[in-house]
């Protein structure tokens, strides 16, 4: 069972996102994965719930930095032991 709780790491395409600083800043804030884009007024917001399939939630940051790219706060919540369904309402603070 403990080879469950091993997630699967992000592929390379991912990792690079946090090196990009062109369009959209990535930060990270009480563990949150935070894409805000650069010079825009930000009125609508995204919350990435990652899925039940044991992907870390790094994993999700192209499709984050590509909607940040477009004017869009996008936050992606981590989940306990990776899974959506063991952090139901974790957005909701």
């Amino acid at each position: 069972m403990s080879w469950y709780i091993q997630p699967y790491q992000p592929m390379e395409r991912a990792k690079r996102v946090f090196n990009k600083t062109t369009q959209s800043i990535f930060v990270i804030e009480k563990n949150w994965l935070v894409f805000k884009p650069i010079d825009k007024d930000i009125n609508t917001g995204l919350i990435i719930y990652p899925g039940a399939n044991k992907v870390e939630p790094k994993a999700y940051s192209p499709l984050a930095y590509n909607i940040a790219q477009s004017g869009y706060l996008v936050l992606i919540v981590p989940m306990p032991l990776n899974l959506a369904v063991l952090g139901v309402d974790k957005a909701d603070g």
